[in-house]
């Protein structure tokens, strides 16, 4: 079981929140030793701490564009005992080959990675440009 900050006492209804999806795809992966994971886009950290208990012994990063979600994964992680075991960066994934961020992820280019899974949000704003800060 995950225990998560979203479920707190203290959520309201705009709080972050994770769907049945993200459990639906963590569930879905069956591959056997895996060893380095990234999660692009990691939002609170459900898939990639989902991930990170199925496969205790494999390398989990969390890529998050946003800070507030970047601290709200960090929150999650400590909650569950995986803070020593998931490694969770600030960086825009379109730009993970500039500005340092590969140094701060430090498991090399993304290619060495066995699994990179991701689960954007679905956005009702049907013009398809980028929003900063969502």
């Amino acid at each position: 079981m995950i225990r998560s900050s979203i479920f707190s006492s203290t959520s309201t209804k705009a709080a972050y929140r994770f769907s049945a999806d993200a459990v639906l795809l963590s569930a879905f992966i069956n591959t056997p030793r895996l060893k380095k994971i990234a999660d692009l886009g990691a939002g609170s950290g459900i898939i990639g701490l989902l991930l990170a208990k199925k496969y205790p012994a494999a390398e989990i990063t969390l890529i998050e564009l946003q800070e507030n979600l970047v601290r709200l994964a960090e929150k999650n992680a400590v909650l569950n005992g995986l803070d020593k075991k998931v490694k969770i960066v600030h960086a825009d994934i379109r730009e993970l080959f500039a500005g340092g961020y590969m140094q701060k992820i430090g498991n090399g280019p993304l290619h060495t990675y066995d699994l990179v899974v991701s689960n954007p949000p679905f956005q009702e704003d049907k013009d398809g440009t980028y929003q900063s800060g969502r």
